[in-house]
């Protein structure tokens, strides 16, 4: 299976070609929006919630007002609707302070929703819809007291990150009780007709074609970024799509602007030291490089490999997020 981390590259370039982004753009090398540096400016904060009052992501507490327009799982929500351990993007404007700021605009959505069809092989692992998810000590259980008291069959719906391996390194794991609805999965289409009609997202081979879905417009290719709902057919092993959405069309309001401020958190993966010290990188969605100013805290450059949870602040140029700071987590 190809990397997880190389398909979000492709993601962004989707993201960077769109005309809306163009006319936005700012002059590159302005100096206004620095991370960490203490002169504020707009941004992309991406990370696990850890507290509210208003919301808390990458340490900074963004304040929620009446303007701030919250989606959750593609609904209109509030903030009383948001949890610790959910995963959000935050488009907002940082304060001087580097730990406070105003959210314009917050996304949260989970990884995948659906019926857990086993657990392991791997300690501490279950597979929901072809995905599999790890859980661990920080990881926030919802209805349960952990995964030992989840069975075969429930419904539950899961937040996390996605690692070197494109595996869901859960950060909250919800059981739902009572119909459920429709299952929903997120992922990067693969193998579109290889099997007619049908392509993967991980290992799960989806339909779309029996259901008569609602596809994104412009069809979806390999390598494109969905959103499917739909129900798994035990009988043949697929998942009968009912809606397809494209979410590097969705969320092009959370793609980088030249010379914004960007924090983002994750698992790093496809790590290449391109010069002694010097590194490229992607975490969760956002390719990164490194310079010779950029600090690391809990950990030296030699401790950058695939797999290792990071939170990093720089400042987005050329496509790219150029770290000031590398946090190991």
């Amino acid at each position: 299976m190809r990397s997880n981390a190389m398909f979000k590259r492709k993601t962004l370039a989707a993201f960077l070609a769109l005309p809306a982004l163009f006319f936005l753009a700012g002059c590159e090398g302005s100096g206004s929006l620095v991370a960490g540096g203490g002169t504020g400016g707009t941004g992309i904060s991406s990370g696990v919630i850890t507290g509210f009052g208003s919301v808390i992501v990458n340490d900074v507490r963004f304040m929620v007002d009446d303007n701030t327009l919250i989606r959750l799982n593609d609904m209109l929500a509030t903030e009383t609707d948001l949890r610790v351990g959910m995963i959000a993007k935050i488009r907002g404007t940082f304060r001087a302070d580097g730990i406070t700021g105003t959210a314009d605009s917050i996304e949260v959505e989970s990884n995948v929703k659906g019926r857990i069809s086993l657990f392991g092989p791997e300690p501490d692992s279950f597979s929901v819809l072809g995905q599999k998810n790890f859980v661990d000590n920080q990881t926030i259980f919802v209805g349960v007291s952990g995964l030992n008291d989840l069975g075969l069959d429930n419904v539950v719906r899961v937040f996390g990150f996605r690692d070197a391996f494109g595996d869901i390194r859960a950060t909250s794991v919800e059981l739902l009780v009572g119909p459920g609805g429709e299952e929903e999965v997120h992922g990067i289409v693969a193998d579109k007709d290889v099997v007619p009609n049908t392509f993967r997202l991980g290992f799960l081979l989806v339909d779309y074609v029996t259901r008569s879905p609602e596809v994104a417009p412009g069809g979806i290719q390999d390598g494109d970024p969905v959103e499917v709902e739909g129900v798994f057919n035990v009988g043949t092993g697929m998942f009968e799509a009912t809606e397809i959405e494209r979410e590097d069309i969705e969320d092009v309001e959370f793609v980088p602007m030249e010379s914004e401020k960007v924090e983002v958190e994750g698992f790093a993966s496809d790590v290449t030291e391109t010069a002694p010290g010097i590194f490229a990188l992607a975490v969760d969605e956002y390719p990164v490089r490194t310079n010779a100013g950029t600090s690391y805290e809990g950990g030296t450059p030699a401790d950058l490999r695939d797999n290792v949870k990071v939170e990093v602040e720089g400042v987005w140029l050329g496509g790219t997020l150029v770290a000031e700071e590398i946090e190991f987590e």
